[in-house]
């Protein structure tokens, strides 16, 4: 006949095995803060974001203008704009004698003045005091980036950091 055999309780953990299972929960808390520190520091995500790191630290190159304040920033000359966006603007979509706007914003006062130049465009150039920027980067425009503009005699109003702290 068949007989009916009780279950045997489970067998004590053992002291090793608690262990183990500690220490890898502390690697795995670890893993998880590391993680959760390096995409804190890493500041913005687009590459032309002035928060983006490299470009948010002020500059540590001893000053030699005296009319400089402490937290002056250097320029970024790694923010280019390529002339073909200047040259080659797309065709704006409600009228096809226009061509939009290029974005010159967070890029380096240089490049924005070859694109220009090279597509026949003006520029009107005003100064900004804003601590947030670099020397020489474009902060604002007029037109704005997508806008129908002339593919020939274009006047763009410029704003561009000078890199200083007016505060400071």
């Amino acid at each position: 006949a068949y007989q009916y055999a009780a279950p045997t309780p489970p067998a004590a953990p053992k002291k090793r095995s608690s262990t183990l299972l500690i220490s890898a929960a502390a690697v795995a808390l670890i893993a998880v803060v590391g993680t959760v520190a390096a995409i804190g520091l890493g500041g913005g995500d687009e590459p032309d974001d002035p928060r983006a790191g490299g470009g948010s630290t002020p500059s540590t190159a001893a000053s030699t203008e005296p009319s400089q304040a402490a937290e002056h920033r250097g320029p970024e000359r790694h923010r280019t704009l390529d002339t073909t966006k200047c040259t080659d603007a797309p065709e704006d979509y409600d009228d096809p004698e226009k061509v939009q706007a290029p974005d010159f914003r967070y890029k380096d006062i240089l490049s924005v003045k070859a694109c220009l130049q090279a597509a026949g465009w003006k520029l009107n150039e005003k100064p900004s005091d804003d601590p947030r920027f670099a020397e020489d980067q474009v902060v604002e425009q007029f037109p704005p980036a997508g806008s129908a503009v002339d593919p020939s005699g274009q006047s763009f109003d410029i704003t561009v950091a000078t890199g200083d702290n007016p505060e400071g």
